[in-house]
């Protein structure tokens, strides 16, 4: 389990390591005091995602408000499409006119029957036996199977993870 992983190395390293995963370089803070300090002093630092290819090439060089850096930009489209979405929000009826709700929801429709597929293949694989690699989807169902009082996940949320 990687959070066990991590765990271990943050007896050993402390609560600050700095790992780098694939290519990315990745921060890994493994206290609570430690966060706040971490997210107070450098909260610039990290509060953009990392750059990708595939999420450069999807968001258009970065200007989707979802995937674009945080900075003058970012603040600006932000405020844009809050002003749109309060001036056209009552428009929601051109969705069914057009038919668009309708192919959103058969979209969705066909990606949880994937997804549900995907899960229903690792459950059918494992039988509960510890399997030599795990992969995102082992993790989730593990944690699953983990239920605790203060963290439960559903069928949708690991859809939704997966």
């Amino acid at each position: 389990m990687p959070h066990r992983s991590l765990a271990e190395l943050a007896k050993a390293y402390g609560p600050l390591m700095l790992l780098k995963l694939g290519q990315l370089p990745t921060l890994v803070v493994s206290s609570a005091n430690m966060a706040e300090q971490v997210l107070k002093v450098n909260d610039l630092a990290f509060s953009s995602r990392s750059p990708l290819i595939a999420v450069k090439r999807l968001s258009y060089g970065y200007s989707n408000v979802s995937f674009s850096p945080y900075g003058t930009y970012w603040l600006k489209v932000r405020k844009i499409l809050s002003q749109i979405g309060r001036r056209f929000f009552s428009m929601e009826w051109v969705n069914y006119l057009t038919g668009r709700l309708c192919l959103i929801e058969k979209n969705f429709a066909r990606w949880d029957e994937f997804l549900e597929t995907v899960i229903a293949d690792h459950l059918l694989s494992s039988h509960g036996e510890a399997k030599e690699e795990e992969d995102f989807v082992d993790v989730l169902l593990q944690l699953q199977r983990e239920e605790t009082p203060d963290f439960t996940l559903t069928t949708d949320q690991l859809n939704h993870l997966s």
